[in-house]
């Protein structure tokens, strides 16, 4: 049974669709099992600008029966049926229908995947993982619609193979109107201008999730991932707005080394603001990187470098110290001077709750 039918296409017409003053004239929809609930509403309905195309989701929340759960434990048992409807403003010809099939899997796996990483960037909900075709699975239902009457003659549905698999899940609190509305925002607005932070706050959201999993290794180097991105874009963005460089002198400095690029490059600028970026030091009120040295970059480089398998306390600390230092960074950042030059565009990193609580 699909989501989206003439019902639903009138409603978003209605609310929706007459603020742009033009009309579809048929759709092209893709169904997605994914292996976790959502935190939206039973049958939410919400329309997206993606790639420059009208993008329409649809959610509703199901339960595998007994005789699946029988023969396929290794699904979860209660997963989300997500519906991605593309909007089309020409006709959908006949003899396109097999390609438009195609192109859309792409299209909406592609949207689905930014969606994902936009909830878990802006609200980091627990259970949300990233996903790729392999947690998906064997195939993907997709309708064409070649008529806004949805008539069953204009109506063409088929499967589009998956060569990929399926697991996990955790309930979700469901978002409030207020948050999905600014959820909307954020999806639309990092589509449009790719947000200089996003991949640094993705990979701390994954040292997270595998702190919760029992992998202390992984957790360890994403952590230290997630830090490298953010001190690299940093200096990078002073460079760009404050400095005024090329880009060629610009891409020549950024190939410094990541000590000295703490130590020399970034302690310059923020030494001007009364503080400093100091490996070795510990317990200085002035030093942005206290414990950091110790309790993160070098157990991330035991663990690349000699295969050190690090304990629970170590990963937790390590969590604890690197989120502090960048917590701390955002903070003074957003209070100086500097806070034009690196948070003028892009995300805005307001404060530090943003980035990890």
């Amino acid at each position: 049974m699909w989501l989206f039918t003439k019902e639903e296409y009138d409603n978003l017409k209605r609310e929706h669709l007459k603020k742009k003053n033009k009309t579809p004239k048929g759709f092209v929809s893709v169904k997605y099992d994914l292996p976790f609930t959502l935190p939206l509403r039973d049958l939410e309905r919400s329309l997206f600008r993606y790639e420059e195309q009208d993008i329409v989701m649809m959610t509703r929340f199901k339960t595998r029966d007994e005789k699946s759960q029988k023969y396929y434990p290794f699904l979860p048992i209660a997963y989300t049926e997500t519906e991605i409807v593309i909007c089309h403003y020409e006709h959908i010809e006949a003899e396109k229908s097999e390609k438009k099939m195609h192109e859309a899997v792409d299209l909406t796996f592609d949207f689905l995947q930014h969606f994902i990483d936009s909830l878990i960037v802006k609200l980091d909900p627990p259970g949300i993982q990233r996903i790729s075709r392999q947690d998906l699975p064997a195939a993907f239902p997709v309708s064409v619609i070649r008529s806004t009457n949805f008539k069953p003659h204009s109506i063409e549905i088929s499967m589009v193979v998956n060569p990929h698999g399926n697991h996990v899940l955790k309930s979700q609190k469901r978002l409030t109107s207020k948050q999905l509305n600014s959820l909307i925002g954020f999806v639309n607005e990092t589509n449009k201008t790719s947000s200089e932070f996003v991949t640094s706050i993705l990979y701390m959201r994954e040292s997270k999730s595998y702190l919760t999993k029992g992998h202390y290794n992984s957790a360890i180097i994403h952590l230290q991932t997630s830090i490298e991105i953010f001190m690299y874009t940093v200096y990078r963005l002073i460079l760009i707005n404050k400095e005024k460089l090329s880009e060629e002198i610009i891409e020549k400095k950024l190939k410094t080394n990541y000590n000295n690029l703490l130590t020399t490059n970034l302690s310059n600028f923020f030494s001007d603001i009364g503080y400093t970026f100091n490996f070795d030091k510990k317990d200085d009120p002035s030093n942005l990187l206290n414990d950091y040295k110790e309790k993160v970059y070098m157990i991330r480089n035991k663990i690349a470098h000699e295969g050190y398998r690090c304990s629970e306390n170590e990963a937790n600390q390590a969590f604890t110290v690197g989120k502090e230092v960048l917590q701390n960074i955002t903070d003074e950042i957003n209070q100086s001077d500097l806070k034009k030059y690196i948070f003028q565009e892009g995300i805005n990193i307001e404060s530090r709750t943003f980035l990890y609580d």
